[in-house]
């Protein structure tokens, strides 16, 4: 069982993905051209450039082309993005030369334009051998949404790009604050003031949505270890909206629990479906499957994937109960190979779930010093003082032992199997030997959730003995 915390994540994570393998950005910040090539039998490639290439601009145009992100796309000045996929696919997007006019929904209570000039963003797919698949994305030119967020609204521009909210000092990029707020369109009432107009947010074709539900990227930034809670959801003309902040760690913690006493109702739920009908396959049973030999081996394997599903309380630890040493008869190998298959699909429910655990304990304690972590089903994440010692609040960890465990939760329990993540520089708070580990520890990721990875850095320690596996994004 695959465990997601973002349910919108998982978009096409049981079908065949398409594999990326370049992409390449023009007039990215009306300044630079970058390309990235990605071999589709490598796990992670790495980016890296100097200060101002536009590396984080990169990762984020590139997820935003994986949801079809209006905001972000039409926000982010660039010409052309493509990007290509190992079956010969490719989906471009470019910006149109000159704003385009196109009308608006007639509200009957707001006077204003007809029209309004709007800019838009052209989305082409062509796949081998099908019709080329066309769309366009318009949004509300950017001049009348940022004068509507400066009159209207408690943020205030500190830059070309960042905005800030007065209330709470929450700094955010336009991009972020269009996803928020894009859906509501500024337009001058007839009393004089800004008031709010709903647009209908374009609708891409269904062969378009279907593929990019299918190709699912997931960016980790580098603002890591503070969450926002309600800020993201309120409303723009909220007087003194309601906001808390919350470290990333306490709510990993949390969610971990959760998501673990969903798979234990999953895993209870499986078991008494068996359980009830367990006698009637008994008798029903005509044939005996297996022998001796193979009971014997298969009752040893499930008894010792008891012990370390009990490690972590998703079961109860039971003794082992030992089978007879004499040879087992006929009904007895009926009866136990109905039971052992029984208990199979029982603990297939934690399979995926138990290598993501036993990762994850295993990395942050070989990187941890004089601390260790345990996971447990009732208090989720547990730091405790050396291997015994008392416990310690997660969010009393070092920046740099925050961002281990942030980063490698969120890897292995909150990205969709199949998935593309982009990794904004991973060094940050990390010790050079843990820069070091990282990518190894990549791979050993890659490996059991079958993700791939675009690691943009400014590490020498990260990068290691894989620059043959390096794109240099320049000046010119």
């Amino acid at each position: 069982m695959t465990i997601l915390a973002e349910p919108d994540e998982a978009a096409g994570s049981d079908r065949i993905q398409p594999r990326l393998v370049e992409v390449s950005v023009r007039g990215l910040l009306d300044t630079f051209d970058h390309k990235i090539f990605f071999p589709e039998d490598w796990e992670f490639v790495i980016i890296f450039g100097p200060n101002g290439v536009g590396k984080t601009r990169f990762l984020e145009l590139i997820r935003a082309a994986s949801g079809l992100n209006q905001g972000e796309l039409i926000q982010t000045p660039f010409d052309v993005l493509l990007l290509t996929f190992a079956d010969g696919t490719t989906l471009e997007f470019s910006k149109l030369d000159n704003d385009v006019e196109l009308p608006l929904d007639d509200s009957p209570d707001i006077d204003g334009p007809e029209n309004e000039r709007r800019v838009a963003c052209k989305v082409v797919l062509k796949r081998p051998g099908l019709e080329a698949v066309r769309h366009t994305i318009t949004a509300p030119w950017a001049g009348p949404f940022e004068r509507w967020l400066a009159a209207s609204t408690s943020w205030s521009r500190l830059d070309s790009m960042m905005w800030r909210d007065a209330t709470d000092n929450e700094t955010v990029s336009i991009s972020e604050l269009y996803q928020r707020y894009g859906h509501v369109q500024p337009v001058p009432a007839s009393s004089g003031r800004l008031r709010a107009r709903r647009q209908t947010v374009d609708k891409a074709p269904t062969e378009l949505s279907e593929f990019v539900s299918g190709f699912s990227v997931h960016l980790i930034e580098t603002q890591r270890l503070i969450t926002t809670g309600k800020a993201r959801q309120r409303d723009p003309w909220e007087d003194s909206p309601s906001i808390s902040y919350v470290q990333t760690v306490t709510q990993h913690s949390d969610d971990l629990k959760r998501q673990l006493q969903r798979t234990i109702t999953s895993h209870s739920r499986l078991s008494q479906q068996l359980d009830r009908t367990f006698p009637a396959r008994i008798i029903e049973v005509q044939d005996v499957e297996g022998s001796d030999a193979t009971i014997r081996e298969m009752y040893q394997a499930q008894n010792e994937l008891r012990a370390r599903l009990a490690t972590f309380s998703l079961i109860d630890a039971q003794g082992e109960v030992a089978l007879p040493q004499r040879q087992l008869d006929e009904f007895e190998i009926k009866a136990l190979s109905t039971y052992l298959n029984d208990t199979e699909s029982k603990l297939d429910v934690f399979t995926g779930l138990l290598e993501r655990l036993e990762l994850f304990v295993e990395i942050m304690n070989a990187r941890l010093v004089r601390k260790s972590v345990s996971i447990d089903v009732n208090k989720g994440i547990t730091v405790h003082r050396d291997r015994d010692g008392p416990a310690i609040p997660t969010e009393s960890l070092s920046s740099g032992e925050q961002h281990e465990m942030v980063l490698l939760y969120d890897l292995l329990f909150r990205t969709a199997p199949n998935s593309v993540v982009l990794i904004d520089e991973p060094e940050i708070s990390l010790h050079v030997a843990w820069q070091q580990e990282f990518l190894r520890d990549i791979m050993r990721i890659a490996r059991i959730s079958t993700l791939r990875f675009v690691i943009a850095t400014h590490s020498p320690q990260i990068i290691d003995e894989w620059w043959s596996r390096t794109n240099e994004l320049t000046v010119s």
